[in-house]
């Protein structure tokens, strides 16, 4: 029953690596060289490594690894359980992947010296909200939290596309790092919500899995749409907006369509 408040502290760790590493890595690229920031990669990956091995086991029936764990059939990929969380997922983390892509030379643009700085406001901001947000979405329901994301996450790329000042795209950054906040623990929670508890690994992976799709398509797209020009930045921004609202109105008929099943 504290799914949500668990996975907003992992959400914490998680959103915090990969907000901070662009703002990290432009500092050292800006100082250094970027020789010396895969070396700096390479180290924090070995102090991931020097952690675990002081970890212990938390799963309680495993088994000694044997070659035909490594043989999955097609079933044992996806977790149908869990679709309904994953599709989601897919949706909301697009606009992320538009906003690596685009982000930095949309800094550039509009006078920002250091790229990383849109994602040091979007850290912090969605740091301020996962500590409450994880708990608000078990207690209040996975649903109602992601309508309230989506919404701000529709506001935040709009500002963040249309922006013709700094200030504006550091408020568009601000929201968008809370939508961000309210979005993944509970997304995260209902996926834990949905799964079958033998299978929980298979769901979180099937979430991942729409995760980074959702983040690799939205790069990819803004990428080939921008090609270095910028008049087109803002229709992507607002593109990628859009895309939310069709999320935001999947989870509206989601919970029109699991109020009937209920009354019937």
């Amino acid at each position: 029953n504290r799914w949500g408040e668990a996975l907003g502290i992992h959400g914490i760790c998680f959103s915090t690596g990969m907000a901070i590493g662009p703002a990290l890595g432009s500092f050292i690229t800006q100082h250094h060289s970027i020789n010396f920031l895969f070396y700096t990669s390479s180290f924090f990956a070995l102090m991931s490594i020097g952690i675990l091995m002081n970890l212990k086991e938390t799963h309680q029936h495993k088994v000694r690894f044997h070659y035909n764990l490594l043989n999955i059939s097609r079933r044992e990929i996806i977790e149908p359980l869990v679709l309904p969380a994953a599709i989601i997922t897919f949706i909301g983390y697009i606009s992320y992947g538009v906003i690596l892509t685009l982000i930095p030379d949309w800094s550039e643009h509009l006078g920002i010296a250091n790229k990383g700085s849109f994602f040091i406001v979007f850290t912090l901001s969605s740091l301020f909200v996962r500590f409450t947000a994880g708990k608000l979405s078990d207690k209040k329901g996975r649903i109602i939290i992601l309508k309230y994301a989506f919404a701000m996450l529709i506001l935040s790329l709009l500002m963040i596309g249309l922006a013709k000042s700094v200030i504006l795209l550091m408020s568009g950054s601000f929201i968008y790092g809370i939508a961000v906040g309210l979005f993944s623990p509970a997304s995260n929670a209902w996926t834990a919500d949905l799964s079958n508890p033998d299978f929980r690994g298979r769901a979180m992976a099937t979430m991942y899995i729409a995760l980074e799709a959702g983040i690799g398509i939205g790069a990819l797209l803004a990428g080939i749409v921008f090609h270095d020009q910028y008049q087109r930045i803002p229709w992507i921004f607002c593109g990628a907006a859009f895309i939310n609202l069709i999320g935001l109105t999947y989870l509206i008929r989601l919970k029109k369509t699991i109020r009937v099943n209920t009354s019937t």
